[in-house]
């Protein structure tokens, strides 16, 4: 539209990132958007911090509850099928606690495949099996579990939305959080005055959002925003060069040599090429030093504060040429042009990939990663040392108190003679439980033979008589 002279002078419309906004609509007739979009959130996001608890993370809270409670019903198990005089290494009977105690050991030690005890009961040998199964299944299952937890480590963010910047009530917010904005964005800057933004928030001020990028991914500043489109494009770029993953920054202590932002890794940041001497030192002219940091750019929330992007006629009011291009942009859309090159050319934050050496590299486990284990681990140990000592201190005391030794040998020999008491009490119970069983055997087998012996005598009586009624009849039949 407009014929061969339109635009001779190419001033008469403006178009590309035109935003459709207040001021733009006041100074210009302005076409239907051609693409909607919104500010985005950028921060960076980081490794979580283990805990003490980190090393148990493959398995759910849930998970490690059924563990313990099969264990306990496994050491159960063993009570009933084990002890009690069934089996010698479980043969305190006299202390059920202890006895539970030993059982759990050997629930435990089966799980570890380390059992130290050997079952006597069919019932027990297949517990042991089972156990042994669910031990290896158990150790399988966690040890694939932390190799794939180890190497997809979870990040996290200081804020997850927008809102989180200025809800008081949001438990990510804090007075201390910061946001940048770029000093030529005047539209940035009214929207967060709106926000009332310099009473919840610390602002950050940069010459533009390249610079505001920066500062977020240096950990200068907590986000900042910007529209959706370019803060993506430029988040490619800071990928493109090394600034991501465990990757990093250059800078320079002095002027006049090459761009230090354009130094990808450690290596190429403290000793550039152009520094190698001949013997191969670096001499490092311009003072270079490289920053590692962990953690890449991304975007957090839905996009907010939408808008449009259009293009931009002179507020002339016999042009209507706006029209015509509100018309083709209409018809580009339901053909679906607009679409297609939007997903071609604008990236997703999700296609962002670390380029760079430095952005990549292996898991390594240091002390954060298992100190809780290693401290759970250190105060079992206190303990069993802390029982050993207190059993030292006691037999030195028996041997340094000739009276304390005499008393204590007492009470234990009258514990000991109680358990024997106790334990003949009960093997001699057993033992009269099966004579009686024996007796009750006999008899029954006494009378079944006494109703056997009844039941012969009572059919050779009936095959005596028999045979006498058949001698009558023959001797009545030889008469006739």
């Amino acid at each position: 539209g407009g014929g061969a002279g339109f635009c001779s002078d190419l001033r008469c419309f403006a178009a590309g990132a035109v935003k459709i906004d207040v001021p733009t609509l006041s100074d210009f007739f302005v076409t239907q958007p051609y693409m909607e979009k919104g500010f985005a959130l950028v921060v960076r996001e980081g490794p979580v911090q283990p805990g003490l608890f980190s090393w148990a993370e493959p398995f759910t809270q849930e998970l490690w509850i059924v563990i313990v409670c099969e264990l306990v019903l496994c050491a159960l198990g063993f009570m009933w099928v084990e002890g009690y005089g069934t089996n010698e290494a479980l043969w305190d009977m006299s202390n059920p606690a202890g006895q539970f105690l030993d059982s759990l050991y050997w629930a435990i030690t089966l799980v570890l495949g380390a059992a130290d005890k050997a079952p006597t009961t069919h019932a027990g040998r297949t517990l042991v099996s089972a156990q042994l199964v669910f031990g290896v299944l158990l150790i399988a299952l966690y040890t694939g579990n932390l190799a794939s937890f180890l190497s997809n480590i979870p990040t996290t963010t200081a804020v997850t939305r927008v809102q989180d910047l200025f809800d008081e009530s949001s438990r990510y917010y804090s007075r201390d959080t910061s946001v940048c904005y770029s000093k030529n964005q005047a539209s940035i800057k009214a929207w967060l005055d709106q926000q009332e933004a310099s009473s919840l928030v610390q602002l950050v001020e940069r010459e533009d959002f390249d610079d505001c990028v920066r500062a977020v991914y240096r950990g200068e500043a907590t986000a900042t925003l910007f529209d959706e489109p370019v803060a993506i494009s430029t988040m490619k770029n800071f990928y493109n060069t090394g600034m991501c993953g465990n990757g990093g920054y250059c800078t320079a202590g002095k002027t006049g040599g090459p761009d230090p932002l354009t130094f990808q890794d450690k290596q190429a940041c403290e000793c550039p090429a152009d520094d190698v001497l001949l013997d191969g030192a670096c001499a490092n002219y311009y003072d270079t030093e490289w920053t590692s940091i962990e953690g890449s750019l991304t975007t957090v929330g839905e996009v907010f504060n939408p808008f449009g992007y259009g293009f931009a006629f002179p507020k002339n009011i016999t042009s209507t040429d706006y029209l015509g291009f509100s018309q083709a942009i209409q018809w580009i859309k339901d053909q679906g042009s607009l679409v297609a090159l939007e997903a071609k050319y604008i990236p997703d934050v999700d296609s962002l990939t670390c380029s760079s050496s430095a952005g990549g590299g292996k898991v390594v486990l240091g002390f954060k990663n298992i100190r809780g284990l290693l401290i759970i681990v250190g105060i079992v140990v206190l303990v069993g040392l802390g029982l050993g000592m207190l059993e030292t201190i006691i037999k030195i005391a028996l041997i340094c108190c000739p009276c304390l030794g005499k008393q204590g040998a007492a009470m234990i020999e009258a514990l000991h003679e109680a358990e024997e008491a106790l334990h003949e009490q009960q093997l001699h119970g057993a033992i009269g439980g099966r004579k009686h069983a024996e007796r009750e055997q006999e008899e029954k087998e006494e009378e079944e033979d006494e109703i056997v012996e009844k039941g012969i005598q009572d059919i050779a009586t009936r095959l005596k008589a028999l045979e006498t009624m058949l001698h009558g009849s023959n001797k009545e039949s030889v008469t006739a």
